[in-house]
């Protein structure tokens, strides 16, 4: 019976690893918040985050040129974005030193093929990963890396 149990219980555990932060800590890391990221071209991204804080709702601009439109998801929307396969993905603990210091958290790295991804999460900035890139071969084909939150 507890052979059953077990099994049961791993099968519940599912196939991908767990997300970096729960939707309520992404709430409280993005809400009313502004994150900037550097991209792999030397343009900026900047996400803000707007609304009332019942879902994820942001808007975009690069360069500061504002995009049109507001996005919106539920929080726990934005918390799978985070969400990787086990049997492409590695998961380990890490420290990065980062435009906000020497930062401990979560390294997720993909591989698929000749590409692969990796993503930083920054324990006491819950959100975004801190760092991203996405490698092919040996060529970098996209990196954004935070470099400034401001509000909240």
């Amino acid at each position: 019976m507890r052979a059953l149990f077990l099994l049961s219980t791993m099968a519940l555990a599912g196939t991908t690893w767990p997300t970096p932060f729960t939707a309520e800590q992404i709430k409280e890391g993005c809400h009313e918040h502004t994150i900037t990221f550097e991209l792999l071209d030397g343009s900026e991204l900047a996400w803000t985050f707007v609304g009332d804080g019942t879902q994820a709702e942001w808007v975009t601009a690069v360069d500061g040129h504002r995009l049109d439109g507001t996005k919106r998801a539920s929080w726990d929307e934005l918390r799978q974005h985070a969400s990787y396969d086990k049997a492409t993905t590695r998961r380990a603990r890490d420290v990065m030193d980062t435009a906000f210091g020497r930062l401990e958290g979560w390294t997720y790295v993909q591989t698929e093929g000749e590409t692969v991804s990796s993503w930083f999460f920054a324990d006491r900035l819950p959100g975004p990963p801190v760092y991203m890139t996405v490698v092919e071969g040996d060529e970098v084909k996209a990196r954004m890396v935070q470099i400034e939150r401001s509000g909240g």
